[in-house]
């Protein structure tokens, strides 16, 4: 049997293809809660915000060297502000950040650099830079949201359903494309 290469390289090229397709970024799973590490200069975290008059998320750092009770930084981001809430052992200090943006029902990006200490809207190319301690740095965050995503650089979202209802939140402002892998029997609504 004679195999041809323009054959061969396109049905490897077609294996690879729904290879990727099936494919999932671990960032791309969406939670209320999730964590991460501060490996690298910059966070990304998508949240789907649910109305206007809500809080987007609330963003936990904490810090290298430090105990997580006694020191850390809650920072909370809704429609006019970020509001800091610096915990240095028993000294807890709130700093108000005005920060106006596009807040209206959907998904928004923001990125958390370590290296400014600073939020960025990303679709208002707006940023903010925080009040940092000099001696802390920062080596963990916990973020909660209605929806959330960290580090997903994927146009895909992907919940995991268990045996518990789940809301997908679709804003309907363009097509939806929902694909459902289930190991048990599921009916969407």
């Amino acid at each position: 049997m004679h195999l041809h290469i323009p054959t061969f390289l396109l049905a490897l090229g077609l294996t690879l293809r729904t290879a990727e397709a099936l494919y999932i970024e671990p960032g791309c799973v969406v939670r209320s809660h999730s964590e991460a590490d501060l490996s690298w200069p910059d966070i990304h975290i998508s949240v789907w915000i649910p109305g206007a008059e809500t809080t987007a998320l609330d963003l936990t750092v904490i810090f290298k060297g430090h105990g997580v009770l006694e020191t850390k930084d809650k920072i909370t981001i809704n429609s006019t502000e970020i509001i800091q809430r610096m915990k240095r052992k028993m000294n807890i200090e709130d700093v108000f950040h005005q920060f106006q943006q596009d807040y209206r029902e959907g998904w928004k990006d923001y990125k958390f650099s370590i290296k400014d200490y600073s939020i960025i809207s990303l679709a208002d190319n707006r940023s903010v830079s925080l009040k940092v301690s000099e001696d802390h740095e920062p080596s963990h965050v916990k973020v909660s949201g209605s929806n959330v995503t960290i580090n997903c650089f994927s146009e895909y979202r992907v919940w995991k359903v268990t045996m518990t209802p789940l809301i997908v939140p679709l804003d309907g402002r363009s097509d939806e494309f929902l694909s459902n892998l289930r190991y048990t029997r599921s009916c969407p609504l």
